[in-house]
């Protein structure tokens, strides 16, 4: 959920100096930004959170944590958005739950408080579902120039509330659909969030049990639900995408297989997907010591991909690739000032010896996340990236989400690291001989790309877990590197 831009004709040239100046003990510092220390201190944030987040009436909610969700600074000139997870406890009913909250932080008071006056002239609480009902969807904090914003409420994303109370009616009939022949009885259909991004996207979980009366037979159905901002095209464009793919490769099987598409629902910008099979690369690696043989595996289904004809249009041009990686460049500057020199040296290199080269499908957010593995099958999910482009791209991103998950000074000691290095020699088996000289560039563009990445979930170690990233760029492109 949620893509990197992949606009074609992106100028490469928007990005301009960070005006900062960085404290390295803690989060960097941006001068258009004086509230970012507090802003981005979640010990001195949950006191911001008790003293405005008003509880709705008839609720008796005590904030307990906070904690760092998703931060995009230094993006733009005028604001910064900030998601938080908060750990909220009813103290009337004993029930504890997490809490997403957005702080949009901006540049200019006129701005945020013209933008609260706005929001006074509408009460979204009573379109908030019962059991999401928790505080008020809007806070204003003065001192930090921010607008609170509660989840579900998202004042461009207004179609997300109610797809979160849609657990009956439509839904189950999908799921009865799913389940086939039988007299079923639905119980306990729930839907969580499992993805969001602020003003963005959000990805949903439906989960409802069946049992089959006659035979008393159990089954869970899962679906999972996104929901696109509205007057956005992509969902339904994906929806078609995938209905293409899916039938393209029934027709002709193929080594990879795409989740499946069950519907869109367009007053709510929604696509409905099919739980993919199996386990994410992610949670495989997490389990395993010989990764060998399924990256062996995704690699083999990631090259057909990468080489097959697939129907759709939508491009990413080498302007485009290139603004990632000044942006990306940009942005790991101001997070990582210590490593400033090694992150403009990569990025030079990469912007200098990038070339256009023909287009080939390719996935456009490939990370262990969005590939599942089972017996029979390696499946690719998340397709609002998928354009036309240079075929590298795929690969170089597994591998530097692979190598940047690594906690090891070299990558190589690594089960991730062993994983990716296994995957590409596998890759380069199967496609023209052509595409790997070009790889260690590549290579180096993505662990930017995933830096930022790292940076924005703002993780506990990400300052270290950057330089060692950072560090990998630099191994990649030295002689011998992969």
């Amino acid at each position: 959920m949620g893509p990197r831009s992949t606009s074609p004709g992106a100028d490469p040239t928007l990005s301009s100096p960070p005006r900062i100046r960085a404290d390295s003990d803690g989060y960097p510092i941006d001068s258009a930004f004086p509230e970012l220390p507090v802003a981005t201190d979640c010990g001195q944030m949950l006191g911001v959170f008790r003293e405005h987040l008003e509880p709705l009436a008839g609720k008796a909610i005590e904030i307990r944590s906070c904690r760092p969700f998703r931060f995009r600074c230094h993006q733009s000139d005028s604001r910064s958005v900030l998601q938080y997870t908060l750990h909220v406890a009813d103290r009337a009913t004993g029930r504890e739950w997490d809490q997403w909250v957005t702080g949009l932080l901006y540049a200019e008071n006129a701005k945020a408080e013209q933008l609260w006056k706005e929001l006074q002239d509408e009460d979204p609480s009573g379109e908030i579902p019962e059991r999401w009902r928790s505080f008020r969807p809007i806070a204003f904090v003065p001192d930090l120039r921010m607008i609170v914003e509660v989840f579900p409420y998202d004042r461009k994303l207004r179609n997300l509330r109610r797809v979160m109370g849609m657990e009956r009616g439509l839904l189950e009939s999908v799921a009865r659909e799913r389940l086939g022949p039988g007299s079923w009885y639905l119980d306990f259909p729930t839907i969580r969030p499992t993805r969001y991004r602020t003003e963005l996207g959000a990805t949903l979980r439906y989960t409802v049990r069946a049992r089959e009366l006659k035979s008393n037979r159990l089954e869970t159905v899962r679906l999972y639900l996104k929901v696109y901002r509205e007057r956005n095209q992509r969902g339904a464009e994906t929806f078609q995408t995938l209905r293409a793919i899916r039938d393209k490769v029934r027709r002709s099987p193929a080594a990879y297989a795409v989740v499946e598409p069950i519907a869109y629902l367009k007053d709510v910008r929604t696509l409905i997907l099919a739980e993919a099979p199996g386990q994410s690369l992610t949670h495989f690696l997490r389990r395993v010591s010989d990764p060998a043989d399924a990256m062996r595996r995704v690699a083999r289904a990631l090259a057909e991909f990468n080489q097959d004809d697939l129907p759709f249009s939508r491009s990413l041009s080498l302007a485009d690739r290139l603004s990632l990686v000044r942006r990306s460049s940009d942005l790991l500057e101001w997070a990582c000032p210590e490593r400033k020199a090694t992150v403009q040296s990569l990025a030079e290199k990469v912007l200098r010896e990038s070339e256009e080269v023909p287009s080939s499908p390719i996935h456009g957010d490939m990370k262990p996340d969005h590939v599942f593995l089972d017996d029979d099958s390696i499946t690719f999910i998340d397709f609002d990236s998928i354009v036309l482009g240079d075929p590298l791209y795929d690969p170089s991103h597994l591998f530097a989400y692979l190598v940047g998950g690594a906690r090891t000074e070299s990558y190589r000691k690594s089960v991730e690291g062993r994983a990716a290095e296994t995957f590409v020699k596998e890759y380069f088996r199967l496609v023209p001989a052509a595409w790997e000289p070009r790889f260690p560039i590549a290579a180096a563009g993505a662990l930017l790309e995933v830096g930022c990445s790292i940076f924005r979930r703002h993780e506990p170690g990400w300052r270290e877990q950057l330089r060692r990233v950072v560090g990998y760029g630099e191994e990649v492109l030295s002689e011998g590197g992969l």
